[in-house]
């Protein structure tokens, strides 16, 4: 222990080191604050992404998860993205820059793999929601996961689907940032709810003429398995490496 010292003719004690719960507690807080605003790391500066690398490495060394059975408790839930630095989901990331279009939540939901698995231990279910003003749809691909040391798993995917359009509350859509500047459009909601009301009305009979009343699954194409590796879990943030070097940084719902 170091050496208690001495200011003013008085014995001062050394302040005692933060504990790893508090530690990981404060690089968590900094990590999610710098992530924020960067549309999930589509339109991250250099700068963001230096620091979020830097706030990783550090949280990864603090990782509190050290055993598979550990992980097997934390994984299963809702999980949201928060950033991503893979341009797999720039696409969607991307569509909140033009005008009216939306890219809603993205989340991946984490279950127990049923009996008749063929040997699965989880099941994962990837959802991107996107839309216009008062619509929304969204898609998922639903695959196996299989456990294959403390940190790593493997996933195949098999099905998956595209959900009918929905209506959805208009308010949700009427303050837009467009072309990099925040745009209030309630003053034209008189104009946007016979237009929302419209769109709604044909696009349940064009969902039936495409057989989507009830959504379209199917299967994926067969092939290979790719491989995740969590370099940090615990009970609300996790941060997933994928095999082709995307960085994911996901909250848990409560």
């Amino acid at each position: 222990p170091a050496a208690a010292g001495r200011a003013g003719g008085r014995l001062v004690s050394p302040r005692p080191a933060p504990s790893s719960s508090a530690r990981r507690a404060g690089v968590k807080a900094q990590l999610l604050e710098r992530a924020a605003g960067s549309g999930r790391g589509a339109r991250a500066t250099a700068e963001q992404r230096a620091d979020v690398a830097e706030l990783v490495a550090e949280l990864e060394a603090l990782d509190p998860c050290t055993s598979a059975a550990a992980a097997a408790a934390l994984l299963p839930g809702t999980w949201r993205l928060a950033w991503t630095g893979t341009s797999e989901l720039f696409a969607f990331l991307l569509a909140d820059n033009l005008p009216l279009v939306e890219c809603g939540e993205i989340t991946q939901t984490i279950a127990r793999a049923g009996t008749d698995s063929g040997g699965a231990d989880f099941e994962v279910t990837n959802r991107v929601e996107f839309g216009l003003p008062g619509v929304r749809q969204a898609v998922s691909n639903t695959g196996e996961v299989r456990v294959r040391s403390d940190k790593s798993v493997e996933v195949k995917f098999v099905r998956a689907r595209v959900e009918p359009p929905a209506e959805a509350p208009l308010s949700e859509g009427l303050n837009q940032e467009i072309f990099g500047r925040q745009v209030d459009l309630s003053p034209l909601e008189g104009v946007l709810s016979p237009l929302q009301r419209a769109a709604a009305a044909a696009a349940q009979p064009a969902a039936e003429v495409l057989g989507l009343q009830g959504g379209l699954d199917f299967d994926t194409p067969s092939g290979g398995a790719t491989w995740l590796l969590t370099s940090y879990l615990d009970e609300d943030l996790r941060v997933s490496r994928g095999d082709g070097g995307g960085l994911f940084i996901l909250t848990k719902d409560p």
